[in-house]
């Protein structure tokens, strides 16, 4: 994604739109994993923190 409408992609994902949801998440992926292993350097630990983020958002959406 070169550029991307963040809140087109979240109100879609809100919406329902889980093919939304997928492209957004995908944004975020190597952000997050960026932040979350600066903080935790054991991979298998970073990884479910990773996916726990990825659930909230579904879930806050």
């Amino acid at each position: 994604m070169d550029t991307v409408d963040w809140d087109r992609l979240a109100g879609a994902a809100a919406r329902g739109d889980e093919a939304a949801f997928t492209e957004l998440a995908q944004g975020l992926l190597l952000p997050l994993r960026v932040v979350i292993a600066r903080r935790q350097p054991r991979a298998d630990i970073a990884d479910e923190i990773l996916q726990e983020a990825l659930v909230t958002i579904h879930r806050q959406l």
